[in-house]
């Protein structure tokens, strides 16, 4: 996971200094959420 997140900030950098479209941010959004939402159900099932 800890690699994961590595990765998504490393991404998130790049998209800013780059200057990305909104519809880019809106897409990268919409991966952090579904992320953060498999984050919940492995640890839920973890348990």
């Amino acid at each position: 996971m800890a690699a994961a997140i590595v990765l998504v900030a490393l991404a998130l950098a790049v998209a800013f200094v780059s200057g990305l479209t909104e519809a880019l941010w809106g897409f990268i959004f919409v991966l952090l959420l579904i992320a953060g939402a498999g984050v919940m159900i492995y640890r839920f099932i973890a348990e």
